[in-house]
């Protein structure tokens, strides 16, 4: 008959094998100072995690940052159900029991790098596979970080898409929270504008505001590259054969 140790073995290695395949392991940091105003996940974990695994991660916030002297600490178990909340379907593994999180923010009201910026807040709690209406967001100011770029300050572009995530009542509606409803159709024209050119062309995809499409001058028969700025515009990112 086998040991009880033996199968106890067993029992971890098994136990170890499944961890590692079906979930993604983020390692917090012991501490970590910062200079921005909100703490992200992506802040505080170790920067060993692959890329891939913080890409979903990437926008989840977990409040304040701490000012002057005061230290936050962080527990894993907050990290964890901030992303549950967030998204159910994401799967993690969280190593470490806590962080402690420091500022470089001297203690004021306002921090001196925000400003006062009209942005598209929800009015009610908005959860997973919402389509947006004018009912779920309004324009409020709130104080934006100066480095801040994912944030909406248009609600026509936001009805229509569709929510990726939990948001909470009064919270910014940011760009990882969304998938992005196409402003731009297969067949559109648009204004192609790149470092030496500017002229039209037509889509060959659909594309939502951010995404990357594909594209043809219609003179030349050309194809290129380019991301969505509106409705009507669109970046040369790369031009085939150039």
């Amino acid at each position: 008959m086998k040991s009880k140790w033996y199968c106890l073995l067993t029992f971890l290695m098994v136990s170890h094998f499944l961890y590692a395949e079906n979930d993604t392991v983020l390692k917090l940091k012991e501490e970590v100072t910062i200079s921005t105003k909100y703490v992200r996940i992506v802040d505080i974990i170790e920067s060993s995690a692959d890329e891939s695994a913080k890409s979903p991660i990437s926008s989840i916030h977990l409040g304040l940052a701490p000012e002057g002297t005061i230290v936050r600490v962080i527990t894993a178990d907050e990290v964890l159900s901030e992303i549950k909340r967030r998204d159910s379907n994401l799967k993690f593994i969280v190593i470490g029991d806590c962080v402690k999180v420091t500022s470089l923010k001297p203690i004021s009201k306002e921090n001196e790098s925000d400003k006062m910026t009209k942005a598209v807040v929800a009015i009610k709690p908005i959860y997973p596979g919402r389509i947006l209406t004018t009912a779920d967001i309004t324009l409020k100011n709130m104080a934006i970080e100066s480095s801040e770029v994912d944030y909406f300050t248009d609600i026509s572009i936001l009805v229509g898409s569709i929510s990726t995530a939990n948001i909470e009542k009064g919270e910014i509606i940011r760009l990882g929270l969304l998938r992005l409803k196409p402003v731009v159709k297969n067949r559109d024209t648009v204004r192609a504008r790149g470092k030496f050119i500017e002229a039209n062309a037509v889509a060959l995809q659909d594309g939502a505001i951010g995404d990357v499409i594909k594209l043809e001058y219609p003179a030349t028969k050309v194809k290129f590259m380019g991301k969505v700025i509106s409705s009507t515009v669109v970046s040369v990112v790369n031009e085939e054969g150039r």
